[in-house]
Formats: C-alpha cells, structure tokens, sequence
C-alpha cells in the first residue's frame, strides 16, 4: 500500500527499533467524577491483561487523546510519554524482550520456593528467571 501526501509523493518508510514498556489491557472502566475538577472526571482505571500487575489509572487528557480500548496496549516510551496501541500494530512490531524485571521472582516468591520444604530441585537461569523441579 501506498501512502501519499496532497502533492502525489510518497512519504518516507520507517522501520521501528525502540524499546518500550507495554502491557496489554483486559478492562477499562471510565468515569465520570461529577465535577470538572474532581481527581477522576474523565479518567479511567486499565486492568492489565497479563497477572501479576494492578490496575492502574490513567487521567482524562490521556483518554481523550489515545481513546484506549480493551485487547489493545497501554504503551510507555523512553521519555515517559503514554500511549495506546491496537494489538495489531503492536504485535506486528514489537516482540516481548526476556529478562525483563516480571519474568524474575519477586522476593516474595523466592522466599515461598526455597521455604517450600520439598525436594524438587532450583534452577537459577542466567536471566534470573528460575525453574523449579
């Protein structure tokens, strides 16, 4: 496909290379604080698709602007800018990077593993990530 500006030229192609942060939205609930000025008018709460990560929520001028949907991506860049993607574009460029801080135990459960008393043995990868047994 191509795509071409008023004048009939065909702007520049771009390939991604960034890396960002992003997680993939189960829900999104909006609300509608009654006043203007109220801490939630406009604002919504995403619940993030994957487990292990809270909801979380985001302020009106970030839903006006990215209108987010459920089954898209809450995506976070180097700067801190905030964006939305569809699933589509996203997954078509971009691929998960492993070793990132949630494939490794939290303290937590590293504590619930070597406490666990059983006799399955611990794999400390060189990522971090562990296996048991």
């Amino acid at each position: 496909m191509s795509q071409t500006d008023q004048v009939g030229v065909q702007m520049p192609r771009y390939r991604c290379h960034k890396e960002v942060w992003a997680l993939k939205i189960k829900t999104i609930m909006l609300y509608q604080d009654e006043r203007p000025d109220g801490p939630k008018f406009g604002g919504a709460e995403i619940t993030p698709a994957e487990p292990g990560y809270a909801s979380f929520f985001v302020y009106a001028r970030y839903v006006a602007k990215h209108n987010p949907r459920a089954g898209g991506y809450y995506v976070v860049y180097d700067d801190g800018y905030k964006s939305w993607s569809p699933s589509e574009a996203f997954e078509a460029g971009y691929t998960r990077l492993t070793g990132s801080i949630r494939d490794k135990p939290t303290i937590a459960e590293l504590d619930a593993i070597l406490n666990s008393h059983d006799d399955r043995p611990i794999t400390i990868n060189p990522d971090g990530s562990i296996r048991v047994g």
